[in-house]
């Protein structure tokens, strides 16, 4: 009797074994793929990471190049400056000879009129003329020798002023207010995009970037690597409004706090220099408007930034640069 017992015993083991697999298989399969995507994405992201570094490393050299043009232009623009205080040393000796020249040639017409016009005065005379017109020539040639030299010093100037404003730049994450570039790819997991542009567009690390979609902001950026034709950019938290995303495709602009600040500080100039107009109390309160419901503050909004007073003088904005693909 126990021996049919223990094989129909076995027969129900082995069903209720194979239910039990059958039912366990499939969370077994979707768990291991998830484990293998965890892992596909990690390597990517440790390969950006790599290519961000390796980027920053290439953006530091570049940096350091710059400076040393900029100290190359500055022993220039001495060495200009010198040529100037040479060339008008000169050009004073010149005139101070033309000066006693023509004195010469007075007291020489003098004598010509005391002495009746004598054949020898007049050949004096000659000399003395000639003379002058040497004088004249070398006094032209001193004239245009400092032109140059001022020529040269005026784009040594402007040189200088140009590498200037790229440390500024970068130092501070200003850009050129008329950038334009697009989202490449997106990383909701990690918080980052990547954008199509680099140093090769003058994109500066920390650099506050608007997204657009249409005519309207649905998020906002901050460049942290550089490459020199793409860039890495984190998505700054509560920038994006819930139920929205940033996509690629996604266009990307210069935001207010990194335009320079020649820019951000025009419209409250022009505010403060506008006329004030008094009004009575009773129709100021009437045109005053009503209060307006509490909006949450724009992390890259101007008032943010330090007064432009502390700010070093800039160069004026860029040349308007077609968007970067």
């Amino acid at each position: 009797m126990w021996k049919p017992l223990s094989i129909v015993s076995g027969v129900a083991l082995l069903a209720g074994g194979g239910i039990t697999y059958s039912m366990v298989r499939p969370v077994l399969t979707a768990e291991r793929k998830q484990v293998a995507e965890a892992e596909a994405n990690q390597k990517s992201a440790q390969k950006l990471k790599l290519d961000a570094e390796a980027a920053s490393k290439l953006a530091d050299k570049e940096l350091e190049k710059m400076k040393d043009s900029l100290s190359k232009a500055e022993r220039a623009k001495a060495e200009a400056a010198a040529k100037k205080e040479e060339v008008a040393k000169l050009l004073e000796e010149a005139t101070a000879s033309k000066a006693t020249a023509s004195k010469e040639l007075a007291d020489l017409e003098q004598k010509m009129k005391d002495l009746g016009g004598l054949d020898a005065m007049v050949g004096e005379l000659k000399a003395q003329e000639a003379k002058r017109v040497e004088y004249d020539k070398q006094i032209s040639a001193a004239k245009l020798a400092m032109e140059s030299a001022l020529a040269r010093k005026a784009s040594m100037d402007k040189q200088i002023a140009e590498v200037k404003r790229i440390d500024l730049w970068q130092q501070t994450g200003t850009m050129a207010p008329t950038f334009r570039s697009r989202i490449t790819a997106v990383n909701p997991d990690w918080g980052f995009v990547t954008i199509g542009a680099g140093n090769a567009s003058s994109v500066t690390r920390q650099a506050k970037l608007d997204v657009v979609r249409g005519n309207a902001v649905v998020g906002k950026v901050i460049v942290t690597h550089i490459s020199p034709s793409s860039s890495s950019a984190e998505i700054v938290p509560g920038s994006v409004a819930p139920g929205d995303s940033i996509l690629p495709g996604d266009q990307v602009k210069t935001g207010a706090a990194s335009l320079p600040n020649s820019i951000r500080t025009a419209p409250a100039a022009a505010a403060a220099a506008a006329p004030k107009v008094e009004a009575s109390a009773p129709a100021a309160a009437e045109s005053a408007p009503k209060p307006a419901a509490e909006v949450p503050s724009d992390p890259f909004a101007p008032a943010a930034e330090a007064p432009a007073a502390a700010a070093p003088a800039e160069a004026p904005a860029a040349a308007e640069a077609p968007m970067a693909k």
